[in-house]
């Protein structure tokens, strides 16, 4: 029988004197596995102390039909700090050979917070169906309060036709600054879950004195592009006008007659340094014919909006290296166009993260598409092919369109 350590709660503050805070477990649900994914446990904790805790962990006892224990698990909560009042999700795998009828859960280790507590709102998820399989969630938290906050992470849970919590996901959210009294929009899926079932939302959030990271401005767009098969697509630029390099993030959601229906959050491992532009395209999104059949509009009444957000890179004084890089296929085959080529490391240095940038832009400089490609970098000297395709709007000649591609590494820590 596996049977975890489970000591007494520890506190972690610097006065661990104070009774341990009452945390309460008002759910905890046994969701059974299928095929090779394991069975786990899923529950909610609930801070009913009069003081805010952060880094809770949690031991779970496994129980068989009598309430005997049959085993230990242990899982700490997902929000890393817990206001009073506040509510928190947590999971844990049960190890294969284990079919509990139940579980329990108590207190371990905590740690006091003296985190401000914001006034974060999250509103109604919206599920719709994926275009491959399963649902994609769509949400906003929102700003109520007065004070600048950015958004640590949002949990997703969901719940069987009985009542009991039967899932839970990690949404994506961009790392941007949320101004009062303004909204972020979050992303979770694809999940095995229904439309019909009762979805809940748990955010943390950490205050922030603007400015978070300035510099980084959306330089163009977004401009709403239509291929001429009718799949939509947004592109832009964004300008890195701050003093130091920062890796980049763009949020692009899409709204039509004031809903939320498609989001995508681009990422670069490479940072951007201080004075260049980069162009985006946002083209993935996965429940959006769904959702504007329900509303019955089509793709011409979608609006795109961008959110820009940016951390800090590990080692801000670390320069990209340029890899030279060589096309074999250049070729236009109905809306898209398809790039093959190779790319060679001939130095010594090791890297850490590799991305590919293809741009086209107008004669006259309007970005028409693009795209960030993240590949496993190669070895010092070393060679590694690649393919990448773009979506091309209705009516544009790619032939009479400027081309910019390259390829840039990071180099690892030494």
């Amino acid at each position: 029988m596996p049977v975890l350590d489970t000591p007494e709660p520890t506190g972690r503050s610097a006065t661990p004197s104070i009774p341990a805070p009452a945390i309460v477990f008002p759910e905890i649900d046994v969701v059974p596995g299928e095929g090779s994914t394991p069975s786990a446990i899923i529950g909610l904790a609930r801070n009913d102390s009069g003081a805010a805790v952060q880094d809770v962990d949690v031991t779970i006892d496994l129980l068989d039909a009598s309430g005997g224990s049959i085993g230990t698990i242990a899982a700490r909560l997902l929000l890393t700090h817990l206001q009073p009042g506040a509510s928190s999700p947590f999971v844990a795998s049960i190890p294969f050979g284990l079919e509990p009828a139940g579980a329990r859960a108590r207190l371990s280790a905590f740690g006091f917070s003296a985190r401000t507590q914001l006034d974060l709102e999250l509103e109604e998820a919206s599920a719709a169906t994926a275009a491959d399989e399963g649902m994609e969630v769509l949400g906003l938290v929102s700003n109520r309060g007065h004070q600048a906050a950015k958004v640590e992470n949002v949990i997703l849970t969901w719940r069987a036709a009985d009542g009991a919590l039967a899932g839970l996901a990690h949404a994506d959210v961009t790392a941007s600054i949320l101004p009062a009294g303004e909204s972020l929009p979050w992303i979770a899926g694809p999940i095995d879950a229904a439309p019909q079932m009762l979805f809940e939302t748990f955010v943390s959030a950490i205050p922030a004195n603007p400015p978070f990271g300035a510099g980084l401005e959306l330089a163009s767009g977004p401009t709403w592009w239509l291929t001429a098969q009718g799949h939509g697509f947004a592109t832009g630029a964004i300008r890195n006008d701050g003093p130091a390099a920062v890796l980049p993030e763009v949020a692009v959601s899409l709204t039509a007659q004031g809903e939320l229906v498609g989001l995508e959050i681009l990422r670069s491992s490479v940072p951007l340094a201080a004075g260049e532009t980069l162009v985006f395209t946002a083209e993935t999104f996965d429940s959006l014919d769904d959702r504007l059949h329900r509303l019955g509009v089509g793709m011409h009444d979608v609006a795109p909006h961008v959110v820009l957000g940016w951390t800090e890179p590990e080692r801000p004084s670390a320069s990209p290296v340029i890899l030279p890089v060589t096309v074999r296929q250049f070729e236009v085959i109905g809306s898209r166009l398809f790039l093959r080529g190779a790319i060679t490391h001939p130095g010594s240095v090791r890297l850490a993260s590799l991305m590919v940038y293809v741009t086209l832009r107008s004669t006259n400089g309007e970005p028409q598409t693009a795209r960030w490609l993240p590949l496993a970098p190669p070895a010092p000297g070393g060679r590694m092919d690649f393919a990448i395709d773009l979506p091309l709007p209705e009516g544009i000649d790619a032939a009479m369109s400027e081309y910019d591609l390259r390829a840039l590494g990071l180099p690892l820590a030494p």
